[in-house]
């Protein structure tokens, strides 16, 4: 059997090794309980806004209203606790996004079955559940939007006039769902103005 030396393949070998990222900084975040990060974005001061959803209600989780609740964490640089915020009633409520917004506030969208806490005009099974918040983590206005079935935001974000636009589904055919559904789950697309309303 040959064998021979190829330089080629060992330089590339050790550049691959030595390429490889490295941790800055990590932390582990919750309770004893089944708690998630489901969304992140670095914030304008450097640090970073976090949005998951908890069952703990001890650790670094408080205030929990009962089943699953939305949890948001501001970090600074360095991923040290700013402050946290609990959100929810005690149905089950998850988010899926979280932003910034251009009053360095923050805009999340999520789902709901609660009626009760901070959730507010449930119209049936699950809500999609947008909430604002200013800069410190104080509720500015939430608002459920939905028919009877299951509606649910899974993408938020800010648009140019000021408002906000989610996007998620639903299988309503009631409520602020017009027209119906096309089949069992639809793409469901809602423009806000800047106070929610739709």
């Amino acid at each position: 059997m040959t064998r021979f030396f190829n330089p080629f393949f060992c330089f590339l070998f050790t550049a691959t090794l030595s390429a490889q990222p490295t941790i800055q900084w990590q932390k582990t975040l919750g309770g004893y309980n089944l708690d998630e990060g489901r969304s992140i974005q670095q914030t304008s001061d450097g640090g970073y806004i976090l949005v998951g959803n908890v069952r703990s209600n001890n650790g670094d989780v408080s205030g929990n209203h009962g089943d699953n609740d939305y949890w948001v964490v501001k970090l600074d640089p360095l991923g040290a606790i700013q402050w946290k915020k609990t959100l929810g009633g005690t149905g089950t409520d998850w988010p899926n996004a979280i932003r910034q917004t251009n009053d360095n506030g923050y805009i999340i969208a999520g789902a709901s079955s609660s009626e009760d806490g901070d959730v507010t005009d449930n119209h049936g099974d699950y809500d999609a559940w947008v909430v604002k918040l200013d800069s410190s983590g104080a509720i500015e206005w939430k608002r459920s939007y939905g028919g009877s079935d299951w509606d649910e935001a899974q993408s938020i974000q800010q648009t140019n006039d000021g408002g906000y636009i989610f996007a998620g589904l639903t299988q309503s055919i009631d409520g602020d769902v017009p027209g119906g559904v096309y089949g069992d789950l639809d793409c469901w697309v809602v423009k806000l103005n800047n106070q929610g309303a739709i």
